[in-house]
């Protein structure tokens, strides 16, 4: 007893260490960590390649009741950003929110649908096989910007008025992925992913700065822009002179995301899984490392611009039927174009390699008996400078079929959320429900971060009967009736 306490405290000194040394202010939603205490979960084997099943059954989910796995994080509350009025109604509220919220901002939307799952034993390990949609946004955003969109009507008004920097990354992409899970020896398990990616869209803009300079008398505006960045899109772009971009052409722009395969890439997961002791597993993966080559309808895009508006000059318009005369709607078009063109970019076609944004998940699973479990889960993401982090502690319980579990996630030492879930497993079913913020659910808008992963596959082979003794396998499920495959010799034999 005293060797598995003492393994388990240096395991919390490792997670104190990795988890609360490089912790910052921002917040990351996160997949419930207590999923990663039951690996017979097909969503825990997609965020941990070495992870298996624990008896012979095959997994397989169809589209739409495989369910999806969505997250959202912001360093502000959209309740700041949208409030109701007294009869009720919705409303988007500049002022509240920029009055309430902090100078500088942003947030991150991700969402994985899978389209279709599928896993089965073979000799020495498993093979798996899935198709799954990838959607992501990023913006981050000074306070300045909104300032910039209300036009003046923010105190100081009618003065001049600067964006400050605007960064946005957003993707979509779809990943067919091909596994192998392989038990090394009776403590080591490894596995991993090779992904085949085709890109559909992406765009990346950096240094984006609007601003609109007024003259102390009042006679003149100068308008500017700049900034850089790239985008991919499977919609046609229709270019102006000097190839600034008038338009996307929006029609059946469904049909030509999901119908986009020109834009090719890979990618890795790695995993393990490892058996300290008989109460102690631990595991860890690195996902997403590979990228996508965008080459199709892909432009560079550039900003630097500015414009001197003094007003119209009628001269010429009031003339006629005089030489030199300008119709003055005609007049008015010329003017109107010139300051569009300050706020559309130039686009020059090229080519560009986009990394996917790096994961990394350490977990550890310490089982107390066979109904109580207790685990920690650390999770982190890379995005160029950007790094997000946080520290899950768990605990779940396992009731006949069901397992539930609770969770308290950590975000750097200002934030703190309460997670939760369920699984339920039968014969030739699999059902999960799962969230890091349970709170979101009653008023998602008011919590700065949630998350939730939901959905459900079908079992084939999953005779059930007394419950597992192995560690490795503690999520509630039950063992298979009669003899285990004779291929499967890590599993034992019963009568």
């Amino acid at each position: 007893m005293k060797i598995i306490n003492y393994t388990l405290l240096k395991f919390l000194l490792v997670f104190a260490f990795f988890s609360g040394g490089f912790h910052g202010s921002r917040l990351l939603a996160q997949n419930s960590g207590a999923l990663f205490m039951v690996p017979n979960n097909f969503y825990a084997q997609m965020w941990n390649p070495s992870f298996m099943r624990s008896d012979e059954a095959t997994e397989f989910s169809v589209p739409l009741l495989g369910g999806f796995s969505f997250h959202h994080s912001a360093s502000f509350r959209i309740s700041s950003l949208v409030t109701i009025e007294e009869t009720g109604n919705p409303v988007i509220d500049f002022e509240n929110f920029y009055n309430a919220e902090n100078k500088r901002n942003f947030v991150r939307e991700d969402l994985k649908i899978p389209m279709f799952f599928y896993s089965k034993p073979i000799r020495n390990g498993r093979l798996s096989f899935y198709y799954r949609e990838n959607v992501a946004a990023y913006t981050k955003f000074n306070m300045n910007a909104v300032e910039f969109l209300l036009n003046g009507n923010i105190t100081p008004e009618y003065q001049s008025f600067y964006t400050d920097e605007i960064k946005m990354f957003g993707t979509g992409y779809r990943e067919f992925s091909f596994g192998y899970a392989k038990r090394k020896s009776n403590k080591l398990d490894i596995g991993g992913h090779f992904k085949i990616l085709f890109g559909s869209a992406f765009i990346e803009l950096n240094n984006w700065q609007y601003g609109i300079e007024t003259a102390s008398s009042g006679e003149t505006v100068h308008l500017i822009s700049n900034g850089n960045g790239d985008m991919s899109i499977p919609m046609p772009i229709e270019l102006g002179p000097n190839d600034r971009i008038l338009r996307v052409d929006g029609d059946g722009a469904a049909q030509k995301y999901f119908t986009s395969f020109r834009n090719p890439g890979i990618a890795v997961d790695l995993g393990m899984t490892y058996t300290i002791n008989e109460a102690n597993v631990f595991s860890a993966s690195l996902l997403d490392l590979g990228g996508i080559w965008f080459r199709y309808n892909t432009v560079d895009i550039m900003y630097d611009e500015n414009y001197e508006f003094t007003g119209f000059d009628l001269t010429n318009a009031v003339r006629y039927p005089e030489s030199g005369y300008v119709n003055p709607f005609t007049l008015f078009l010329d003017t109107k174009e010139e300051i569009r063109d300050v706020f559309r970019p130039v686009a020059d076609t090229a080519k560009s390699f986009k990394n996917l944004s790096p994961k990394a998940i350490v977990h550890l699973t310490h089982k107390i008996n066979d109904t109580y479990w207790f685990g920690m889960t650390n999770q982190s993401m890379f995005r160029k400078n950007f790094f997000w982090n946080a520290l899950t502690f768990s605990a779940m319980q396992n009731l006949a079929n069901f397992s539930v579990f609770e969770s308290v996630n950590l975000y750097g030492t200002k934030s703190l959320t309460l997670g939760g879930g369920v699984q339920y497993e039968g014969k030739s079913t699999q059902v999960f429900l799962a969230a890091d913020n349970i709170i979101a659910f009653y008023h998602p808008a008011a919590n700065k971060t949630f998350s939730l992963t939901l959905g459900m596959c079908f079992l084939l082979h999953n005779e059930k009967n007394e419950k597992s003794a192995d560690p490795k396998n503690g999520s509630g499920v039950k063992k298979s009736k009669g003899k285990i495959y004779p291929w499967r010799p890590f599993y034992r034999e019963k009568n």
